[in-house]
């Protein structure tokens, strides 16, 4: 609470002349300057009455007091201050926590940079190889349907080759007939539905030729 001059009712104030605080022996305080004022308008230059105990006082035993006063809005009793004490210690130790947090934070942050540059490094790899693993799978289709188109070609020539094989089988036994027998109808019929016009114009130049090679050396 505030400090009051009993005869002026202001708040006694430290720092400026004007209200600069005195004592009297009886133990109240009040502004220098009131008191002083009220002692001379008692009659007596050198002797008054304290305005609060009505006890006798002599102007040169005034004593004037110099008060480290400061404003209400400032002071704090003690509990208060072991209060504020325990707020400060507590908010020291959540920022040490709070500082040590960052702190590891910082560092998994640090760790998780580093583990993040390396699997873009091996993302990148892996990038190059699944690369070159779609070009070979490229290179190995395309090449698999040349074998597939060198496979089917194969097959045809060997089907080519046996159709000519049973041809040849045909004709040398057909040739036997002609040279050796007569054919009777049926082989005539079979000789025709086996063998195209080439074969059998072929067959015939053949038996030609060699009937006029057996002329020349009979004759």
């Amino acid at each position: 609470m505030n400090v009051q001059c009993a005869i002026c009712v202001n708040v006694l104030r430290e720092g400026n002349e004007t209200f600069t605080t005195s004592a009297l022996p009886c133990g109240h305080v009040f502004h220098s300057n009131c008191i002083v004022r009220w002692i001379d308008r008692s009659g007596s230059r050198q002797l008054g009455t304290c305005p609060k105990c009505r006890s006798i006082v002599k102007k040169q035993n005034i004593l004037q007091l110099f008060l480290d006063l400061v404003p209400m809005e400032n002071y704090q009793d003690e509990a208060t201050i072991n209060e504020q004490k325990k707020v400060v210690a507590f908010l020291r130790r959540q920022l040490s926590r709070e500082t040590q947090i960052n702190s590891e934070l910082r560092e998994q942050n640090f760790v998780l940079a580093l583990n993040l540059e390396s699997a873009l490094k091996n993302s990148d790899a892996l990038k190059e190889k699944l690369l070159i693993a779609e070009r070979n799978t490229a290179l190995m289709t395309k090449r698999s349907l040349e074998l597939t188109t060198k496979s089917k070609e194969l097959d045809d020539a060997k089907h080519e080759i046996e159709k000519l094989r049973r041809k040849i089988t045909f004709m040398t036994r057909a040739w036997n007939r002609i040279v050796y027998g007569p054919l009777t109808d049926n082989e005539v019929r079979e000789l025709l539905g086996e063998l195209d016009t080439n074969d059998i114009a072929l067959l015939l130049l053949s038996y030609q030729e060699d009937t006029e090679e057996l002329s020349r050396c009979q004759g």
